[in-house]
């Protein structure tokens, strides 16, 4: 009587296991998350959908991105001779290449995930790295329209450098000061590479 008992606990908790990674499967095709922790949640990782494979935080996160994946945050220069100073837009504007600067609290610092896109919260502008150009010293920029290009996809890597789909480079500032350009450029892990995602407090600025 008790191997019974055992053998359709067993059968029950495996048949909600199974339906439980059916639904993140279905949740995947809606609405897949690329998370600033560099993995996936709520995707399937196999490529053969009969037999998918799901990473270990699925299904218990599936389509939740962990952190600031939710949030708008700054991308803050890890570098402390840039004392703080953040990714911007300039003005806000379209096309215009990134730079470093003070906090200031504007949309056009603020940044948040939005599957493999980083979106401003000035106006949905997403981080491009210009023309698709795939050599070192690209320009990146802010633009309007979202594509399947691999020049506007992004992740998050070892928790501090955030690279292109394009051809593997990360983000670098040109220097610590207002107005320094960002650009791409190889990994060579230097501190000009390094970024901290920082969510938006709203006490930071107060009318």
């Amino acid at each position: 009587m008790k191997l019974v008992v055992i053998v359709v606990v067993t059968i029950v908790i495996a048949a909600a296991t199974v339906n439980a990674k059916a639904e993140c499967k279905d949740d995947a095709k809606k609405s897949p998350k690329y998370c600033p922790d560099g993995k996936f949640y709520g995707r399937c990782t196999d490529p053969d959908p009969d037999f998918p494979t799901f990473n270990n935080d699925c299904p218990l996160t599936c389509g939740v991105c962990p952190g600031v994946g939710s949030e708008w945050f700054y991308i803050t220069s890890a570098d402390p001779a840039a004392k703080g100073k953040v990714v911007d837009i300039p003005q806000g504007y379209k096309g215009y290449q990134l730079v470093l600067w003070d906090k200031n609290g504007k949309d056009h610092q603020l940044w948040k995930w939005d599957g493999g896109f980083l979106v401003s919260k000035a106006n949905g502008l997403v981080m491009d790295i210009a023309r698709g150009n795939k050599n070192a010293n690209a320009r990146v920029v802010a633009w309007d329209s979202r594509h399947k290009g691999l020049n506007q996809q992004w992740e998050l890597r070892d928790g501090r450098y955030i690279a292109s789909k394009l051809n593997n480079m990360v983000l670098k500032a040109t220097g610590t000061w207002n107005d320094a350009r960002i650009q791409m450029s190889p990994n060579t892990e230097d501190v000009s590479m390094k970024w901290n995602l920082v969510v938006e407090s709203a006490s930071d600025y107060s009318e």
